[in-house]
């Protein structure tokens, strides 16, 4: 990634699906290899200045956009680990299962389809007893919800994030993501 974003900026790297407004809101998005850097160092930023750190564990339920890419590699990015969840999840498997992961976080969407995703992990937050911060993107950010797309961030924060990717050690053998299977959900 990082090699075609100084060798290709201008090339485009990531196309949302065509029907993005029905699935979350908003236009689709084509975004170059220079812009989804950008997006991509914009999140890690966001997520350390709220504490997230290396081998943190953060659960996505977000659906096939640009969204889901800017996670992955912001994430990879501060050496965190992701543990995807399916848009059809509800609050029964995710319960159970952040909790058995013992999630600090979670990325999703205001809404999926008809489903208010992030309304419905503020509604459980109490049964999440890992779960500290609750990240989403889209319109109408329900209160305890951290809105990603109007988190402001400081020059320090900018500086503290490059200080933070510095003094972090990464190794091909650390742990990126936790995926799930029909067998290791069922109880």
């Amino acid at each position: 990634f990082d090699r075609h974003v100084k060798t290709r900026p201008n090339m485009e790297a990531i196309i949302d699906p065509l029907n993005r407004e029905t699935i979350c809101g908003g236009l689709p998005r084509r975004l170059t290899y220079e812009q989804l850097s950008k997006e991509v160092d914009q999140l890690a930023a966001v997520l350390i200045k709220n504490g997230i750190q290396k081998d943190d564990i953060i659960a996505l339920q977000l659906p096939n956009t640009v969204e889901i890419v800017i996670s992955y590699l912001a994430i990879l990015r501060i050496g965190a680990i992701a543990t995807p969840f399916p848009v059809q999840y509800r609050e029964y498997e995710y319960e159970g299962l952040l909790n058995f992961v013992e999630a600090k976080a979670v990325l999703t969407m205001t809404h999926i389809l008809k489903y208010e995703a992030a309304r419905n992990f503020v509604n459980v937050r109490s049964k999440l007893t890992s779960v500290e911060k609750i990240f989403a993107w889209g319109k109408d950010v329900p209160e305890g919800v951290i809105s990603l797309e109007q988190e402001e961030l400081l020059a320090e924060d900018i500086e503290r994030f490059q200080q933070k990717l510095a003094s972090t050690d990464f190794t091909a053998n650390d742990i990126f993501t936790i995926c799930w299977t029909s067998g290791t959900e069922g109880k």
